[in-house]
């Protein structure tokens, strides 16, 4: 993973800085976290390190690269074939190269196409709800006959803490307030059968991890590599 640093924290970095990962979209539990500020040739250090296992015959099928934009993401991909040894520039081409936001879109779809709403995900949501969607749901919660400030507060809450992964955690929903109005959201969304735009990637890590084993053992990849 690329964090800002100085070149002296890259090198550090290179003999073993680790992170955990979830293993549900990695084989392994843990990584290595390449550090570099701009101009340390951060992205340059992912490529080597692709290319590495290239010619160690990793297949490209194995391989995800997960990056901060659609463009960042055409950048890295045109960039790793460049500099890729000829005979493995191909080879390139099939490695899957993408944002977390596509990646996460690809698994709802799998899962909706091949689990037809497996009742097993409690939100049971199966596909990104439309700009105007969003605001019909705003309105509904409106009806609870909470202060709009303070709905606005705890919309704000939900959304950040859904991104986070925060609602794994015990004691996220702390008064009763709280807890009345997600319940009343998550009716909403199960209605509509939607997730909301931030809380997609939480819905895709659920999907992973309850969701078709078809679906696991096409989306997890036993080498994973992030530019952030």
């Amino acid at each position: 993973m690329v964090k800002g640093a100085s070149t002296e924290e890259l090198k550090k970095a290179e003999s073993g800085d680790y992170l955990v990962l979830d293993p549900a979209f990695c084989h392994v539990k843990q990584a290595a976290r390449i550090l570099g500020g701009e101009g340390t040739a951060r992205a340059s250090k992912l490529m080597g390190r692709i290319q590495t296992l290239l010619n160690k015959g990793v297949k490209p099928a194995d391989i995800r690269v997960i990056c901060a934009s659609p463009e960042a993401s055409r950048i890295f991909a045109t960039r790793l074939k460049e500099q890729t040894q000829t005979q493995k520039a191909e080879a390139t081409e099939h490695i899957e190269v993408s944002t977390m936001r596509a990646l996460a879109l690809d698994i709802l779809f799998a899962f909706k196409t091949q689990s037809a709403g497996d009742r097993r995900l409690s939100d049971n949501t199966t596909r990104l709800l439309s700009a105007f969607e969003e605001d019909f749901v705003l309105e509904d919660l409106g009806t609870l006959g909470t202060h709009p400030r303070r709905l606005q507060e705890m919309f704000r809450f939900f959304l950040r803490g859904w991104a986070e992964l925060a609602d794994e955690g015990e004691g996220w929903l702390i008064t009763i307030e709280e807890q009345e109005t997600i319940a009343f959201l998550q009716s909403e969304l199960r209605f509509l059968q939607g997730v909301l735009e931030p809380a997609l990637s939480n819905v895709a890590c659920k999907v992973m991890r309850t969701g078709d084993s078809a679906i696991k053992k096409d989306f997890a990849k036993p080498h994973l590599f992030v530019n952030d």
